[in-house]
C-alpha cells in the first residue's frame, strides 16, 4: 500500500529590501506628494546665500582679508519646503573662517521647519610680513629686515605677523629664506602676558569694539595664543599683543 505524500507548504515570498526605499523616503519626506517645483526650496539659492554670508563673516572679522569660498554640493534629490523668507544662516560654535568647515541654514516658518548643513572651503589671502633677504637662526630682527606683502594663507590668519612693532626684541627661531612669511612660531620673543595676570581682552567687529577684562591662563609672547577666563567664568582664546592686551579671535 502506497502512502500518500502531504503537499509541501509554499514558502512565503521574500520581503523586498527596504534600505533603498528608506533612503529615498528620507530625501523626499518633507514634501511627499508636492504639487509643483514652486513648493520646493531652491537648493542653488541656498548655496548662494551661504557663500554671501561667509564673505560677510570674513569681512567683519578682518577687513584686510579677501576670501575664495567654495560651497559643497547638495544632493539634488533633497526636497525641502520652500521658505517664504530667506533662510537664516548660522555658524555652529567653534567654527573657523578658514579651511574646511560647515554652516547651517535654518527655516523655522516652513511646514515642517527644517535645518540644512552645508560644507564649505575658505581660502584666504591677506597681508603678512615676509623676509626681504635670507635670515639666519637666532638673528635679531628689525623693521628693515621684512616687508609687507599680500600672500595666500596656508595657516590660520592669526599665525602671520603684519605689524613690525611685534618684532621688537625678537629674533629668528630658525633660518628663514627670502620671501618666507614671518609667523609666530618662527620667532623667539619675550613674553608680554603671564599666567594669572589680569589682562584686557578685546574683540573687533564691523564698526565697533567689545572690551572686557579677565585672567590669563597661560603665558604668551606677542602673537601667540593665550586663554583668558573672564570675570563671568567664560573661557576665551586670542592673541597676545605687544602691549599686553589680548585680541579675541572670532
Amino acid at each position: 500500500m502506497s502512502q500518500s505524500k502531504r503537499p509541501r507548504k509554499a514558502k512565503p515570498a521574500a520581503k523586498p529590501r527596504a534600505r533603498g526605499v528608506l533612503a529615498w523616503a528620507l530625501l523626499s519626506a518633507p514634501l511627499a506628494g508636492a504639487a509643483s517645483a514652486t513648493d520646493l526650496q531652491d537648493l542653488g539659492r541656498l548655496r548662494q546665500l551661504a557663500e554671501r554670508f561667509l564673505h560677510e563673516q570674513v569681512s567683519a572679522a578682518d577687513a584686510a582679508l579677501s576670501a575664495r569660498i567654495e560651497i559643497g554640493p547638495v544632493d539634488d534629490r533633497l526636497r525641502l519646503p520652500r521658505c517664504e523668507q530667506p533662510p537664516v544662516p548660522f555658524l555652529p560654535p567653534g567654527t573657523r573662517l578658514h579651511g574646511n568647515g560647515s554652516l547651517g541654514m535654518r527655516c523655522d516658518e516652513a511646514n515642517p521647519p527644517w535645518t540644512l548643513y552645508l560644507t564649505y572651503k575658505i581660502s584666504l589671502q591677506g597681508p603678512a610680513l615676509v623676509a626681504r633677504a635670507p635670515l639666519g637662526a637666532r638673528q635679531p630682527l628689525k623693521a628693515g629686515d621684512v616687508e609687507l606683502r599680500s600672500i595666500v594663507y596656508e595657516r590660520p590668519p592669526g599665525d602671520y605677523l603684519r605689524d613690525t612693532t611685534l618684532l621688537e626684541g625678537a629674533m629668528t627661531a630658525r633660518p628663514l629664506p627670502a620671501g618666507q612669511p614671518i609667523t609666530v612660531d618662527s620667532l623667539l620673543r619675550s613674553q608680554t602676558v603671564r599666567a594669572g595676570q589680569r589682562v584686557k581682552v578685546w574683540l573687533p567687529g564691523a564698526g565697533f569694539v567689545v572690551s572686557q577684562e579677565g585672567t590669563a591662563l597661560n603665558a604668551a609672547a606677542p602673537g601667540e595664543l593665550v586663554r583668558v577666563r573672564t570675570d563671568a567664568g567664560k573661557i576665551l582664546q586670542g592673541r597676545a599683543g605687544a602691549d599686553g592686551r589680548v585680541r579675541i579671535e572670532p
